[in-house]
């Protein structure tokens, strides 16, 4: 089994899975990635529409880039001591 190093900044197995197969394939488009990733075409669907969300994938000239990891730590990071120091309060 694949270790989720970036599960601790409130990734998803999937969304790691998504995000690390757009930074290997930048600009690939994710119709049939599913079976790649191994996940059902509507996860991956639900996945890239978070992954937007958060800011850490782009769709442009009909391909989905990545964002660059270090942006991504720094952002998911933050956010997620936002979370904590909202649960200590």
């Amino acid at each position: 089994m694949e270790a989720r190093e970036m599960g601790v900044l409130g990734l998803s197995a999937a969304e790691e899975h998504v995000y690390r197969h757009l930074l290997r394939n930048p600009g690939a488009q994710l119709d049939d990635a599913h079976i790649l990733l191994r996940h059902s075409a509507e996860t991956v669907r639900a996945t890239v529409d978070q992954l937007r969300t958060l800011r850490i994938i782009r769709e442009e000239d009909g391909g989905m880039w990545a964002a660059e990891p270090q942006l991504v730590v720094a952002r998911l990071a933050e956010q997620r001591l936002e979370e904590l120091y909202g649960e200590i309060r």
